[in-house]
C-alpha cells in the first residue's frame, strides 16, 4: 500500500539519515522493520556504537551529484536512492553495504498531507520519535519540525505522536500502536 514516510536519524544533534519511502509507512510496516533494527542492533550498546561510528561518513548528495547519479545506472548501484527502500536503508547501512552518500528529504515533513508517518531514531539520546501526518495544527518552536517550509496552506507540518525511550520498545510495540492509530481514526 502506497503510504509514504520517512525513516530519520539524528546523530549529534545532525540529520544523518532522512529516507523518503513510498510504500507501507505504517506502525506494522515500516514501524516493523524500525523496531526490529532497534531491538536487534540498537539496544545492544556496542551496536550502537558501532552504527554511530558508520553513520559519520555518510553525506547527502548535492542537486549536481544527484543528476550525476542519475543519469548513471543508479538504481543498481545506488539502492539508497529508490523510494522503494525506506527503512530498509538502516540495515544497509550498517551492513555497509552501499555508497556513503544518500538524498536529504527531509522537508517531505513539511507536507503531512503526503508524508503520513516520520520515524526519527535520535542516537544521542536513544529515543524513538514517531510523527503523524494529517496535521493541520500549527505547531510551536518547541516542536521538531515546525522550521521546515510548509507545501500546502491547509496542512502543516508533521507532528509528533509518540516517543519511546529505546529500552521501552518491545516486539509488540507497532502492533499495539497500530490498533490505537486504528481507534483514533475511527
Amino acid at each position: 500500500m502506497g503510504t509514504r514516510h520517512l525513516t530519520i536519524v539524528e546523530l549529534n544533534k545532525e540529520i544523518k539519515v532522512a529516507q523518503y519511502g513510498q510504500w507501507d509507512g505504517n506502525p506494522l510496516g515500516q514501524g516493523e522493520i524500525i523496531l526490529k533494527f532497534i531491538l536487534e542492533y540498537l539496544i545492544k550498546n556496542e551496536y550502537l556504537e558501532e552504527f554511530k561510528d558508520i553513520l559519520k561518513d555518510y553525506k547527502f548528495l548535492s542537486e549536481e551529484e544527484r543528476d550525476k547519479i542519475y543519469n548513471s545506472n543508479w538504481k543498481s548501484e545506488y539502492p539508497q536512492l529508490s523510494r522503494d527502500i525506506g527503512a530498509e536503508i538502516l540495515n544497509l547501512i550498517f551492513e555497509d553495504k552501499i555508497p556513503e552518500v544518500l538524498i536529504n528529504s527531509i522537508n517531505f515533513a513539511g507536507d503531512s498531507l503526503f508524508c503520513e508517518w516520520a520515524y526519527l531514531l535520535d542516537l544521542d539520546n536513544e529515543v524513538l520519535e514517531i510523527y503523524r501526518g494529517f496535521n493541520k495544527e500549527e505547531l510551536s518552536k518547541e516542536n521538531r519540525f515546525y522550521d521546515i517550509p510548509l507545501d500546502h496552506n491547509e496542512y502543516r507540518q508533521v507532528k509528533l505522536w509518540k516517543k519511546f525511550e529505546f529500552g521501552e520498545l518491545s516486539k509488540n510495540t507497532m502492533e499495539k500502536l497500530e490498533q490505537e492509530w486504528e481507534k483514533e481514526d475511527e
